[in-house]
């Protein structure tokens, strides 16, 4: 829950006492996420031929990394990155997306890694693939970058 700028979990009474049940707690989520991602400060990368190489998605908001669940994240990128594209969440209040054709997510594992080890709040080292069905794992960051071969897809 997210009450007087604390961040805390839900209790199994409060769970239990959602007015509406799991439909209802799962479109306020939904809302919630859409809501901090548009607050979110977004920046896209180009590369010298306008390719896009990266977005990045920055905010105060210590709940950011939660909104890649919102089903708002797919739709608002996927014109932009392609239908299914990766993720970097370093630390909580950033979020690195990259298409999935795209190279620049090597050169800038050192930079992911680099904001990783610098955060109060480290989120992840891995690599993700979001796309309309959902989120999963398909690889890690090592060392000073990021290894084609690491991807598991």
């Amino acid at each position: 829950m997210w009450a007087q700028d604390t961040l805390a979990p839900v209790t199994e009474a409060e769970f239990k006492n959602f007015d509406g049940g799991m439909d209802a707690l799962l479109e306020q989520t939904a809302t919630t996420g859409a809501t901090i991602l548009e607050a979110a400060k977004v920046e896209i990368a180009r590369d010298a031929a306008s390719v896009i190489t990266h977005v990045l998605i920055t905010s105060d908001d210590d709940r950011l990394t939660s909104s890649v669940l919102a089903p708002k994240m797919v739709e608002r990128f996927e014109d932009t990155l392609g239908p299914e594209f990766y993720l970097a969440m370093p630390h909580r209040n950033q979020l690195l997306l990259f298409p999935k054709a795209g190279a620049a997510m090597r050169s800038l594992g050192a930079a992911v890694l680099e904001s990783y080890a610098a955060a109060l709040h480290p989120v992840s080292k891995e690599v993700f693939a979001l796309n309309k069905d959902g989120i999963r794992v398909v690889g890690s960051f090592e060392q000073d970058s990021i290894d084609a071969s690491v991807l598991y897809d």
